[in-house]
């Protein structure tokens, strides 16, 4: 230790200088390294850790699919629906007219639109709506689903069957490209939904909030329930069978990306057709207007 002592003071006192500052960058360098080091060795571990967490959870808890075509649900206020590998809601087969209209606004919101074109949307979505499974009978013959009234001209009434009404009504919905006259199953006008697929990873996923029947509408202005003209054949020939209207307010997820809408709240109407008990009682779409919703629902 003297030795060294004595050296150091031998040194002249620039190069002890030098020296001072040699030491010091050299113990800055060793510090860095070992701190990086432990970093290194931490990281490593909480990778390791993760890895083994997410082999331990089940694929619906890390929200991925170990199958990309699986199904998943969408759960809303009691009401379950399939959404499918192409981004589409699949309708409920069911008795209820209210969770059959509920599911009608989850397939007219719900779609992914990198993976179907328009066309294809528009026919799936009429198509699931109007025929939710092949027990289902449906409201063709019995009612008039199609009434055409013209200035100087007759009423015309026809019993076309309902996927061809919502057809004809989709190709007029979609000529449509003033938003203040837009409809209110919005995907069919103008050129929207041609414009939300050319954003990148675009979406929309529909959560029914409020279904509301004919007597409850009736209530919060009468003006709302749909009147039809004298002569129209609206009551089902088939004992048992039921043609009832519905309104639907659905929180649509992702709905206000690339627009100015000032709320994701889509409003919807229905006519629902239940079959028979005899036949099955199920429901589907019978058809649907442009129809006018409650004030204090927001609109886009």
């Amino acid at each position: 230790m003297r030795m060294i002592k004595k050296w150091w003071r031998a040194l002249p006192r620039g190069r002890r200088n030098v020296s001072i500052v040699m030491m010091v960058l050299f113990a800055l360098v060793l510090i860095a390294a070992i701190f990086g080091w432990i970093r290194s060795l931490t990281a490593e571990a909480q990778v390791a850790t993760s890895a083994s967490s997410s082999e331990e959870r089940p694929a619906e808890e890390s929200g991925e699919s170990k199958n990309p075509d699986k199904k998943v649900k969408v759960k809303q206020d009691g009401y379950e629906f399939d959404v499918d590998e192409n981004g589409m809601a699949v309708m409920p087969v069911t008795t209820d007219p209210r969770e059959a209209a509920a599911g009608a606004a989850a397939v007219a919101f719900t779609a992914d639109f990198s993976k179907l074109d328009r066309q294809e949307y528009v026919d799936a979505a009429i198509a699931r709506m109007t025929h939710p499974s092949e027990k289902y009978v449906g409201p063709e013959g019995e009612i008039h689903t199609l009434v055409e009234a013209r200035p100087f001209e007759e009423i015309q009434r026809h019993y076309l069957p309902p996927d061809h009404v919502l057809k004809l009504q989709a190709d007029s919905w979609s000529l449509r490209d003033n938003p203040e006259n837009y409809s209110w199953w919005t995907l069919l006008n103008g050129t929207t939904y041609e414009n939300f697929a050319l954003l990148p990873d675009h979406f929309w996923l529909a959560h029914p909030q409020t279904v509301v029947g004919e007597e409850e509408i009736a209530k919060i202005d009468p003006s709302l329930v749909p009147s039809f003209p004298a002569g129209t054949d609206m009551e089902p020939d088939t004992a048992g069978a039921s043609l009832t209207h519905w309104w639907v307010l659905s929180d649509v997820d992702n709905s206000k990306m690339g627009t100015a809408a000032a709320t994701t709240m889509h409003p919807a109407y229905f006519a629902i057709w239940c079959d028979a008990p005899k036949d099955g009682g199920l429901c589907g779409v019978a058809y649907t207007l442009e129809a006018q919703f409650p004030e204090i629902w927001p609109r886009q």
